[in-house]
């Protein structure tokens, strides 16, 4: 069996179980970016929110125009 041909033989498993994978949940990628900020008491303790560089026109739901 030639080098190349075993090659593609390993790559194509490899491919298909990499495909498999189950993404991320939503919960996940937000404990990680909440991990990736300090953890949870850091951002429970801020007290002001500053916004640099922005237009200020998105609004909230219940925020009246």
């Amino acid at each position: 069996m030639s080098p190349r041909y075993r090659s593609i033989l390993l790559l194509i498993p490899a491919l298909w179980l990499s495909a498999c994978a189950a993404p991320p949940t939503p919960r996940k990628l937000a404990q990680d970016a909440v991990a990736a900020m300090g953890g949870m008491e850091k951002l429970q303790g801020i007290k002001t929110l500053s916004m640099k560089g922005g237009t200020g026109t998105r609004l909230r739901a219940w925020a009246t125009s």
